[in-house]
């Protein structure tokens, strides 16, 4: 059942939901909003500033990067190689702490763990790095939050998750994903095997423990994670689910049955997936298309998790 379309121009990255019928985004020029997706309403509207860059990381393709975590009303956003931490309930008053320099090419990705309590950068400098959120206060120097860092050396970040709080995955520029231990550093780095390989593309971790990547090209990627642990061996049993025509941007899964999976594209076409899970294989279901067209294929798709079968 479709509820609601929100018209949202000019936004490279995904909006957050924040558990309110909201969702909160910065377009690329900087100009930071809150929704209201009922009733299609602007909640909040304001114009970022942004830094002035080196000549080096102006360079780097910066980009309005944020993550959100609706729990604890935190927001992290940055633009090259500055980004801020706050309320996003008071971005307006402008009182948001900032990290600067911590990278030193442009942010990829922002994004809060462990209930919030831990904040992750990664940019275009190849490091990962883990910043204390419960340290943090508007008196605390963010160098002292700094805990850990990852390091790709050579190798743009692209996109990150971390899985049980000590397993980092990774993809970068170099089309190898990567798989870190904060306790014991690199464990596997195996190549994607995708060709052409380019920014356009999403990675994501399902609760049925398998990675998610989307290709220009339309493909979907499945791999276990359990053989990470067990053999430090990546995409033994992977699984390719071909169907989109375009760029898959948002998945998402079934609450009560995480091998039903909903997939959604760049020319607006959403895809459900059976999936099942044999061993350590994975066979592919059938897939069906759910609704196409028009430009809502940019915005999130999801289950809703009282009535299973639906996709919002």
């Amino acid at each position: 059942t479709r509820i609601s379309d929100l018209n949202i121009t000019n936004v490279r990255h995904q909006p957050c939901e924040l558990g309110n019928d909201s969702v909160f985004g910065i377009d690329s020029d900087g100009k930071a909003f809150i929704i209201d997706w009922r009733l299609g309403t602007t909640v909040m509207e304001m114009q970022l500033t942004q830094p002035e860059l080196s000549e080096e990381v102006a360079k780097s393709a910066p980009s309005w990067v944020y993550g959100i975590h609706p729990e604890t009303n935190r927001v992290a956003y940055g633009f090259g190689n500055y980004f801020s931490v706050g309320d996003f309930r008071k971005m307006q008053q402008q009182n948001d702490v900032l990290f600067e320099e911590m990278h030193s090419e442009s942010l990829r990705q922002l994004q809060f763990e462990r209930n919030g309590e831990l904040l992750c950068s990664a940019g275009v400098d190849g490091l990962i790095q883990f910043f204390d959120m419960k340290q943090f206060s508007p008196k605390v120097d963010p160098d002292e939050l700094l805990l850990d860092v990852i390091n790709l050396e050579d190798s743009a970040v692209d996109r990150f998750v971390l899985v049980d709080d000590k397993l980092v995955f990774s993809i970068a520029d170099d089309q190898n994903l990567r798989v870190h231990s904060l306790d014991d550093n690199l464990l596997v780095s195996q190549p994607l095997n995708i060709s052409a390989f380019s920014a356009s593309f999403y990675i994501d971790l399902l609760p049925s423990r398998h990675v998610f990547v989307g290709n220009p090209y339309g493909d979907i990627f499945l791999a276990s994670l359990t053989a990470v642990q067990q053999d430090r061996t990546v995409f033994e049993g992977v699984c390719v689910l071909k169907g989109h025509k375009d760029v898959p941007r948002c998945v998402s899964w079934n609450g009560n049955d995480s091998h039903f999976i909903l997939s959604g594209d760049d020319q607006g076409v959403v895809c459900m997936w059976n999936v099942r899970q044999s061993g350590s294989e994975l066979q592919q279901g059938e897939q069906q298309q759910v609704n196409g067209g028009g430009s809502e294929g940019r915005r999130q798709v999801g289950y809703n998790r009282e009535r299973q079968h639906r996709p919002y």
